[in-house]
């Protein structure tokens, strides 16, 4: 059995937090996965593992658990290796793209050398070794790149490359005077002393094949006087030693499987392939077998040794720590199961719902089984197969939905619905127990894959490829099935999105067809229903593109959509119906003495309201945008180079109301940043101010929350002496503590005046600012 150890990811832009409500305005969080863990590098005191875009650490003196992300300093994504030198204490980080991060002393020096490089290929990095002198080498797929640690200065590279011949550096390892290189077409070696030859790849010596023939050798260490190597050839692999620099002895062959890595401790060795490691003594003999966790499905990617115990990155266990003697512990940094997020959705409980699966951009089955997570108070809940909470049969879930984080409903495209009830699977409905039908073109498939749960209970249910493409479930357990006047062909149209307004209609997207505004009147009388299906026409729609992907509405009840070319509004939304010739309309500016249409070569992905009716939008490519509220404004452009923002490509946005933390779905995985907005008050009831006090050493902005929408907020002196005049966001003010003439304030009391747009709802507030 093995003990599963879950750690709090509490760490933001270097600041330890306790809970949600203090996290900074302004500032970013990374919510990424940690489960599949690539790489592993042992320090004095301390366990790294590299998960695709971020490490977690282990302290083995109080067995805490933190993450190092974008965040907190890291300079790129995709890790793909790790390793540490002890002599300078630092941290080596290399990524798919060659970038080089050291992490020492609270510090990140990045080391751009292999990105600035111009090399046509990969530059991957694909194993560091370090050797005295805090120098380390790095295998790339192009050669080998030697490293000053200290200084962060590269010294020299070495090109694996001929007129007719490229090769991948796998390892690079120092034995008996010679630097030896370990790659897809066998062992190469040439003496350390002679940089002639080093920086001549034509000159360097070839060793002898491996008994299995010319091999991508994965890995080779020296280990007590011998070169010990790991190779496979096609899907067999193995591992070797060679002793007189001329003859390959079996260690073992014949592994059916992809051998991944060595590594040589004090005195033992660790062989490792996908689904075992061999852990053998000084003399190479086998001392144990090492399996990893049978509970569920996982391999093991790069381990290392260290006194018997073995530390092994995995691929759905995190780091797995495995002592000669005494129980298994799988550590795992709290968080998404996956990095996968295709849709968000919040509650009033400030509780985030994400569904992990996805589709094609025909519409067709990803065939993810990754399950849902939900998130409250800064803690992460996975529900995956490997949890037992779902079958692992149950693909795609694409949008969760539900007034509080243990029951819920999960839309799954291809396998129904699933309502969940105190945090278990309750009920999955199907074509057999429930209205929901079969997509037309495939008997087995329910798609199902878009929600949403209206004020008073009732589910409202997208099924694509249907004669009747929405379903209710109503709160006391019956169905109803709605028709779609002036849809259109339903069995070839998907619902990919849509959004309950204010006013009780339901605003659709579909599949390259525009979109779809329908009232449904009466629920229970189809005679009233009404809908209109618009598109590029400049006399029913004047969208910019039929392909729109996301629909907001905005707090003065308008229609915000995302489309292929950019944004658009439908103004007055409650005559839709009645206008002779709707049209949604684009935004102009004026930009450098130009005017243009806002967007307009942008694919908007997500469109997100914000408590003070400004509007976000998350692009296919150009990361995510802040608008003022009439989008006559730009406020923000938060991009992968000017934020700590992990990809351009945002997959979704969602605030969760009370906080304004939103969080961001990308390529790459979760992200969210506290924004200066909040929902707005319609019934306040006092002030919530923080820090408070505002000690000597704060820098950032002070948050004041409990506001009626859009409050003239005054900051005076305890003699009323007026101090700052301000506008709320929604709920939500925020002060830089400085006056009206832009000084930093004193030490003292300051009192906090709000009131609406009305001169009504009056609140009061007050806080302590202490400076040195």
């Amino acid at each position: 059995m093995t003990k599963y150890i879950a750690g709090l990811i509490f760490f933001i832009s270097g600041l330890s937090i306790m809970g949600q409500s203090q996290l900074r305005v302004g500032s970013w969080k990374d919510h990424f996965s940690f489960y599949n863990i690539n790489s592993v590098a042992i320090a004095e005191n301390k366990i790294y593992g590299a998960a695709q875009v971020g490490i977690v650490t282990y302290n083995l003196s109080d067995n805490s658990i933190s993450t190092i992300g974008k965040v907190e300093g890291l300079s790129d994504s995709k890790i793909s290796t790790l390793s540490y030198d002890g002599a300078s204490s630092t941290l080596i980080v290399g990524y798919e793209n060659g970038n080089i991060d050291l992490i020492r002393k609270n510090e990140i020096i990045n080391v751009p050398d292999i990105v600035n490089k111009s090399i046509i290929g990969s530059k991957r990095i694909n194993k560091i070794t370090v050797v005295e002198g805090s120098i380390a080498y790095f295998a790339t797929d192009f050669g080998i790149l030697k490293l000053d640690i200290i200084r962060g200065l590269s010294l020299d590279s070495f090109f694996f490359q001929t007129d007719e011949l490229s090769l991948a550096v796998n390892e690079v390892q120092l034995f008996k005077d010679s630097l030896f290189a370990a790659t897809n077409a066998g062992i190469f070696k040439a003496p350390l002393n002679n940089p002639l030859i080093l920086a001549d790849f034509n000159k360097w010596q070839k060793l002898p094949d491996l008994p299995i023939g010319d091999a991508n050798v994965k890995s080779i260490t020296p280990f007590n006087g011998v070169l010990v190597a790991g190779a496979e050839l096609g899907q067999v692999g193995g591992f070797w030693k060679m002793a007189d620099g001329k003859n390959w002895e079996t260690i073992i062959d014949n592994i059916f499987d992809f051998v991944f890595e060595l590594d040589a401790g004090d005195n033992e060795l660790l062989l490792q392939w996908r689904y075992e490691m061999w852990h053998l003594d000084g003399n190479l003999n086998l001392k144990r077998k090492i399996f990893p966790p049978s509970e569920i499905p996982n391999f093991f990617n790069q381990a290392i040794i260290k006194n018997g115990t073995v530390w092994a990155g995995s691929t759905n266990s995190g780091i797995i720590k495995i002592p000669e003697s005494g129980s298994t512990e799988a550590l795992v940094a709290n968080g998404p199961r996956s990095n996968v997020g295709f849709r968000l959705k919040s509650n009033q409980r400030d509780q985030l719902f994400v569904g992990s699966g996805g589709i094609t951009p025909n519409y067709s089955n990803n065939f993810n089984n990754g399950g849902l997570y939900t998130y409250t108070k800064g803690v992460w809940n996975n529900y995956h197969y490997t949890t037992e909470a779902i079958n692992d049969t149950i693909f795609d879930i694409i949008q969760v939905v539900g007034k509080d984080a243990e029951n819920f409903y999960a839309a799954s495209w291809g396998d129904g619905l699933l309502e969940f009830k105190n945090g278990v699977l309750n009920q999955l409905y199907f074509k057999d127990n429930s209205p929901l039908e079969v997509r037309l073109e495939f008997a087995t498939q329910v798609n199902t894959g878009f929600l949403e749960m209206d004020i008073d209970g009732n589910l409202w249910v997208g099924n694509s490829y249907t004669n009747e493409l929405l379903k209710v479930l109503k709160p006391d357990g019956n169905w109803l099935r709605l028709n779609l006047p002036g849809y259109g062909n339903r069995s070839t149209n998907a619902v990919t999105n849509f959004t309950l307004t204010s006013a009780g209609q339901i605003w659709i997207t579909n599949a390259g067809r525009g979109i779809y505004a329908f009232d449904a009147g009466n629920l229970e009388d189809e005679a009233d229903n009404r809908g209109r299906l618009l598109g590029t026409s400049e006399n029913n729609g004047n969208l910019p593109s039929n392909l729109v992907y996301d629909v907001a509405e905005d707090w003065d009840g308008d229609i915000w959509v995302g489309t292929a070319k950019g944004p658009a509004v439908f103004y007055n939304p409650d005559f839709i119906f009645e206008e002779d010739n709707p049209r949604a309309q684009q935004i102009f500016i004026e930009q450098d003495g130009n005017v243009q249409i806002v967007l307009e070569t942008e694919q908007i992905n997500a469109v997100e309201i914000d408590g003070g009716n400004r509007k976000w939008f998350g692009t296919q490519a150009s990361g995510v945008f802040l608008f003022s509220a009439d989008v006559t404004e730009q406020i923000a452009h938060f991009t992968t180079s000017n934020s700590p923002l992990i990809s351009n490509e945002i997959i979704d946005l969602e605030f969760l109301p009370n906080s304004g933390e939103l969080f961001i779905s990308t390529s790459e995985g979760i992200q969210s940043l506290k924004t200066d907005a909040a929902q707005p008050k319609f019934e306040v009831d006092g002030l919530t101010v923080y820090p408070n006090p505002v000690r000597p050493d704060y820098n950032g902005l002070l948050t004041i929350d409990g506001f009626a929408q859009d409050s003239k907020v005054k900051i005076t002196s305890t003699d009323g002496r007026l101090i700052r005049n301000l506008l709320s966001n929604g709920a939500r003010a925020t002060w830089d503590l400085n006056n009206n003439d832009g000084v930093r304030v004193g030490t003292g009391v300051y009192l906090i005046m709000g009131s609406d747009i009305f001169g009504e709802q009056k609140e009061l507030g007050r806080v302590l600012v202490v400076r040195n």
